[in-house]
């Protein structure tokens, strides 16, 4: 099995890497960094492309970015499928995000293990 890694550097909320789908995707995304920054790009996608861009399900708080991290991440799956992968130090749903974590789920994007 060959794999190519690629990495980019770089501010991935204003630099989209348009075109480009993964296979697989892994991140450890910067928790507590707010991205007010990224503010004026970010919402602007979010209320001009609304589903059709990478932040329909909602905005987080402007002191979590890493819900806005996930949603780009989302963003760059495969049609067919991708695996992604995330580290979290603690839950999101825990920061207020209610609505972005429910529609995450709702996509069905997320699976979570078995508990048989």
């Amino acid at each position: 099995m060959f794999f190519r890694m690629l990495t980019y550097y770089g501010n991935r909320l204003v630099r989209r890497l348009p075109g480009h789908k993964f296979d697989y995707l892994l991140a450890n995304p910067p928790f507590g960094v707010e991205w007010k920054p990224q503010a004026d790009v970010v919402e602007r996608e979010h209320e001009e492309q609304g589903f059709k861009g990478r932040f329909g399900a909602g905005l987080p708080r402007i002191n979590d970015g890493s819900l806005l991290f996930i949603m780009h991440m989302i963003s760059k799956m495969k049609p067919e499928g991708s695996r992604l992968a995330i580290v979290f130090n603690g839950s999101p749903l825990f920061t207020g995000a209610h609505a972005i974590i429910q529609c995450i789920y709702s996509t069905g994007f997320v699976l979570t293990p078995s508990t048989e």
